[in-house]
Formats: C-alpha cells, sequence, structure tokens
C-alpha cells in the first residue's frame, strides 16, 4: 500500500479504495486492479479520476436511453387458451 501511495498519491489509493468496498469488494487486489488501470489512463488526479468517472455514468446513461423499449401487449380478460386447438381428436 504504501508503495502505491508513493506511485501516485495517497489520495488515489484511499478513493480506489472506497470504489473497492462501494462494489462489495473489499479485498486489496481489486483496489490494485483499479489503480493499474488508472495508471493505464493516464489518471494522475483525483479530479481525473472523477471526471472519467462522471462520463462514463454519462455514457452508460444515454446507452440506456436509446435502447428501445420492451414491446408489451395486454391480454384481453376474456382470453382462455385452448391447449387443443387444432388437434385433430
Amino acid at each position: 500500500m504504501q508503495a502505491w501511495c508513493e506511485d501516485l498519491s495517497q489520495e488515489l489509493v484511499l478513493e480506489a479504495m472506497k470504489i473497492a468496498v462501494e462494489s462489495g469488494n473489499k479485498n486489496w487486489s481489486y483496489v490494485e486492479g483499479i489503480l493499474r488501470r488508472w495508471i493505464d489512463k493516464g489518471y494522475q488526479t483525483i479530479n481525473e479520476v472523477r471526471a472519467a468517472q462522471k462520463e462514463y455514468r454519462e455514457r452508460l446513461n444515454k446507452k440506456s436511453a436509446k435502447q428501445k423499449p420492451r414491446m408489451e401487449r395486454d391480454i384481453p380478460r376474456n382470453f382462455i387458451l385452448d391447449m387443443d386447438a387444432g388437434e385433430d381428436e
């Protein structure tokens, strides 16, 4: 943990730990995965991380808004399903 604080910052390590806990993951390897991803993306400040998270959430919201709504139909109250319809007796 100390090495990560020296390489990045204590603030970023704490933020990664918060994210891990919020997602239900309390193990250090998950936190390290977050930190590695941030290094790969070039994030160096907490503001960069938070801006990227905000952008990601906005993209998800746009994507879900674009999805077509499911077609649903009401079944008439007097509808009776005849499982034998069309069968020869």
